[in-house]
């Protein structure tokens, strides 16, 4: 059995009922996502003892009535739980392709999930999945002592240093979370970051009241003055931590106090018994500042994955050929390009 969910209580039963999923799986994530036309969607298929929900955003395509689907922001991808006696993976092809010709869907993409299992075997021959990068992490099920040993040198030293400078604590209330979310915004600003990861009051809501996983806003503390110099958010859900969000202010950036909070969150995810610890990627890959940066506290990376899908290859051609020759040829859907 095939089915559409749209309903916040549905959606957030099925996500429970799998348990293997990440915060950017939920209904509140999508929804506050959603622009003007757009809605949540959840593809949910059930056979036996297996079960498999795929979340997406359906948008409607410019001067005709079909539409397709995209991933929000993040790292998404179907999770499932799948009984080996029961599954079928031509089955479930045959309902999806379906529902999607019934639903008039033209095409198909969402980025993966790398600390999802099964993602690849579910969508194994659907449509293509390429891999676009990167992302460091840690493996926080090996001894929490190695971890530290696997950092560069110069970040050991530089960690050493600003903890007898700082002290790192985490927000206790509403004026300390306001804090980090100035902090954050001045960071944007002086970065000039493109204006999706400008995210409004809305979406801190929704991150900080989710009943869904856990946030942990850590504050850095100058010991001197007791000034708050930098701040990070990260999502805890079912094994998987996220460092989603991180700022400094304009005056201590000289000092780089958040490299305290790449250290910090690791140990809070060994405190907690989590497995992953997702630092992220970064512009320009393994040759990019921020990537470089990053790759001070951990040589662990993993391939990060989309998945690309022509569901209705007739229309796709139409809409294609009505394009401009000029236009990128490896966008996805190549009409949006």
């Amino acid at each position: 059995m095939i089915q559409l969910i749209q309903n916040e209580n549905d959606w957030t039963s099925t996500l429970h009922e799998i348990g293997n999923f990440d915060f950017y799986h939920t209904y509140e994530y999508h929804k506050v996502f959603l622009k003007d036309g757009e809605e949540p969607w959840l593809i949910k298929y059930a056979n036996g003892n297996s079960l498999i929900a795929v979340p997406f955003i359906k948008r409607s395509i410019n001067g005709t009535d079909f539409y397709d689907l995209t991933s929000v922001h993040g790292y998404l991808g179907p999770v499932s739980s799948i009984g080996d006696d029961s599954f079928d993976l031509i089955d479930f092809k045959t309902k999806l392709e379906e529902l999607l010709m019934n639903q008039k869907v033209v095409s198909v993409f969402s980025k993966l999930n790398p600390y999802i299992d099964h993602q690849e075997d579910v969508l194994a021959n659907m449509g293509s999945i390429e891999q676009v990068g990167e992302l460091l992490y840690i493996d926080l099920k090996t001894d929490a002592v190695l971890q530290r040993q696997k950092y560069r040198k110069s970040v050991k030293n530089d960690i050493n240093k600003l903890r007898r400078s700082f002290t790192v604590k985490v927000a206790e209330n509403k004026e300390e979370i306001d804090e980090f979310i100035n902090i954050y915004y001045e960071t944007m600003e002086r970065v000039s970051a493109h204006e999706r990861f400008i995210f409004g009051q809305e979406y801190f809501n929704m991150l900080i009241n989710s009943e869904n996983f856990d946030v942990k806003v850590l504050l850095v503390v100058s010991n001197e003055t007791g000034d708050i110099a930098a701040g990070s958010l990260s999502l805890i859900t079912n094994g998987i931590v996220q460092g989603e969000l991180m700022g400094t202010k304009n005056e201590f950036l000289r000092m780089s106090p958040a490299k305290i909070l790449y250290d910090e969150i690791r140990l809070i995810g060994n405190e907690l018994n989590q497995n992953h610890l997702n630092y992220g990627g970064g512009a320009g890959g393994r040759e990019g500042s921020v990537y470089m940066m990053k790759s001070g506290f951990t040589k662990e990376h993993i391939p990060l994955k989309v998945w690309k899908y022509v569901s209705d290859p007739t229309m796709y051609k139409k809409l294609t050929s009505q394009m401009n020759e000029k236009r990128e040829s490896d966008f996805f859907p190549l009409y949006r390009a």
